[in-house]
């Protein structure tokens, strides 16, 4: 499987189906060395991700 450059978690609020909390998530990434990937976008905010593969941004 591809691992990817880049995640961007659903945020917990938006969806009724989740079974454990943000914090979860982001500890199991970061148990898998993956947490500099993770890209958190607080409610009501946007993730822009530039062409090219550059590092997105959180507005």
């Amino acid at each position: 499987m591809d691992e990817p450059r880049r995640v961007l978690p659903v945020r917990y609020g938006d969806c009724t189906v989740f079974r454990s909390p943000p914090g979860a998530f982001l500890a199991e990434a970061g148990a898998r060395g993956l947490a500099d990937r993770v890209v958190p976008c607080p409610h009501g905010r946007r993730a822009v991700f530039p062409p090219g593969g550059g590092p997105p941004v959180v507005t």
